[in-house]
């Protein structure tokens, strides 16, 4: 999963991820690390969102080609940021089994 680069593939995570999420909240809390992944998904969604729009070269010509780098780096980062926060949840989620 990480090593993907398909954003489809990112989005189907986030789309059960959330799915997970929800199931989890019905008996009580998420993990927080499980809401840290999910945010920075959406984050990587939105960056993914914003470029597509942005390849309409009339929607703002000045400033387009700056904009659509700011969102691949946020989109880098956020995917990156994910993985970390995917770490922190698996720990936390070995520390459970053990108890």
């Amino acid at each position: 999963m990480f090593a993907s680069t398909d954003e489809d593939t990112w989005h189907e995570w986030r789309k059960n991820l959330k799915r997970w999420r929800y199931t989890l909240e019905l008996a009580g809390e998420a993990p927080r690390e499980l809401l840290d992944v999910l945010q920075e998904l959406g984050r990587a969604q939105d960056a993914t969102v914003i470029r597509a729009a942005l390849a309409d070269e009339a929607l703002l010509p000045a400033h387009r080609d700056a904009l659509l780098r700011r969102e691949e780096i946020a989109e880098a980062g956020s995917r990156e940021r994910a993985r970390a926060a995917w770490e922190a949840l698996e720990r936390r989620m070995e520390q459970e089994e053990v108890k």
